[in-house]
């Protein structure tokens, strides 16, 4: 992750994957990392401290969602819920930002959580996150 790759990551490889089954592309990813050894207790503690898995919340059904548009609502949050609530809801919400814009990296969120000016306000439906 590291800050770099991750639009490309996000965007274009799902694309390839898709395309690679129709027209005879071939992508080789790399399974074992570099830096670490395999099974590293460091290296899930670092993927954890740092939410470099996070992902944004999987729709179940887009076009109920879509229809169903009435029912989503704007929630301010409070970042001190962020902190000692839910952890699903803030890796949902940084995966959506990690999602959303290439460019973001670990140290966002501390930054996020830390400014006095920044507000967080979330669009939930039915409980789930937008």
């Amino acid at each position: 992750y590291e800050g770099s790759s991750n639009g490309f990551l996000v965007r274009a490889v799902p694309r390839l994957r898709a395309a690679s089954r129709k027209q005879g592309l071939r992508l080789l990813e790399l399974r074992s990392p570099l830096r670490w050894a395999a099974g590293c207790p460091l290296e899930a503690l670092s993927r954890s401290a740092l939410l470099l898995d996070a992902a944004p919340p999987h729709v179940q059904d887009a076009a109920a969602t879509a229809r169903d548009a009435s029912a989503a609502v704007l929630e301010r949050l409070d970042r001190s819920s962020l902190l000692e609530g839910d952890e699903q809801n803030l890796m949902e919400l940084y995966g959506l930002l990690r999602q959303g814009h290439y460019k973001t990296k670990p140290s966002d969120l501390e930054t996020f959580l830390d400014a006095p000016g920044i507000i967080w306000i979330e669009m939930r439906q039915n409980g789930q996150n937008l």
